[in-house]
């Protein structure tokens, strides 16, 4: 979950998150969010695509089932992109990274005794974890490129690994135990920045395609992430549509789709191998969850949950611990676990009606 800071990172001042946080809990957040969308709609250096998404979530009105915590996360992102920050400043908070050593489940300190830098340590460590209970092979799929603006890799043994990349290999051969990836059709919700489909296209595991649905500007920071770092992947960009005959071949021959939330019930039943939510249905609240495992049990064979075990946010809103999730009694829990990274976490493979 985001921290304090984190939450008021580019906005001026605490002083000024703690004003909107205040405001925010009394007053009427979606129409806070719709103006200041409103506002930013009107600029002319407005990008296209992320134009095309925000007067979507008007017009569709998906800011009425949107938590108080992400219109405030919205309003942050919105403006940072409008003030053209860097992928690396807007996307910093879009992952699990640990730099407490306590987090760790299984830590044995003694391995790594020599390091002092907290981030690298704690790389260090997800590293070993792989290589020891993964295998060499593994390992090498959680390689990235030295100038990854947004994993913040670290050299280790002559490769550059980032936290994100180990954990996205962590979670797809977790899931691979127990279900096969192979020829598959993936939909994850709130996807980040796309971390877990870069490493699982990179990975060679060999996915039909992957359907990332979020919300923007979330959906735009992956379309944009995605579509430049996995270019010779055909893509199908998010566009408004409520007729899926129109754009059906098109989103058929894609391996990498964007949608936003209310498309979901435009798509054909049965239509999905394995949906994924990591950090997503514990942002939410109780309503929005039923509504979204509604979509899962007619359009996937199986969902794949990671969330924190006690979540919690500065909105005073009733967050739901995985334990507690809303699971459908027909659905067939398949295996559960607490996580190795971020103690606080657990995470779960169900099988669901589809």
């Amino acid at each position: 979950m985001y921290t304090y800071n984190q939450c008021y990172m580019g906005v001026k001042g605490k002083n000024v998150g703690a004003f909107l946080v205040n405001f925010i809990k009394t007053h009427a957040p979606k129409v806070i969010i719709v103006n200041y969308i409103n506002f930013s709609l009107r600029r002319n250096d407005l990008n296209p695509e992320l134009k095309l998404m925000l007067n979507h979530f008007r017009r569709s009105k998906l800011y009425q089932k949107v938590s108080r915590m992400w219109l405030h996360l919205m309003y942050i992102h919105i403006k940072r992109l409008v003030d053209a920050k860097s992928l690396t400043d807007i996307t910093k908070n879009y992952c699990i990274r640990i730099n407490d050593l306590n987090q760790f489940r299984y830590f044995h300190g003694s391995e790594l005794e020599t390091i002092t830098d907290k981030n690298l340590i704690c790389t260090v460590y997800m590293h070993n974890y792989v290589k020891k209970h993964f295998g060499k092979q593994s390992l090498e799929k959680a390689i990235v490129s030295e100038g990854s603006l947004v994993e913040f890799p670290q050299l280790i043994d002559g490769y550059f690994y980032s936290q994100d990349s180990l954990q996205s290999v962590c979670e797809i051969e977790w899931i691979k135990k127990k279900v096969s990836m192979t020829e598959s059709r993936i939909l994850e919700f709130g996807a980040g920045y796309g971390r877990l489909a870069k490493i699982l296209f990179s990975a060679g595991v060999g996915a039909l395609q992957y359907l990332v649905v979020d919300i923007p500007p979330a959906l735009f920071i992956s379309q944009s992430y995605l579509t430049a770092t996995a270019q010779n992947k055909t893509v199908f960009k998010f566009r408004p549509f409520k007729d899926f005959n129109k754009v059906q071949k098109e989103f058929n021959e894609a391996q990498i789709a964007f949608i936003t939330p209310d498309q979901l019930n435009y798509l054909p039943e049965s239509m999905f191998d394995i949906a994924i939510g990591i950090n997503f249905f514990q942002e939410i609240i109780l309503e929005q969850i039923k509504d979204y495992f509604e979509e899962v049990d007619r359009l996937a064979k199986y969902l794949y949950l990671k969330a924190m075990d006690l979540p919690q946010n500065y909105y005073e809103e009733t967050l739901i611990p995985l334990a507690l999730y809303p699971i459908p009694q027909h659905w067939k829990l398949i295996d559960s676990q607490l996580t190795p990274f971020a103690k606080t976490y657990s995470e779960a493979l169900y099988k669901t009606g589809s």
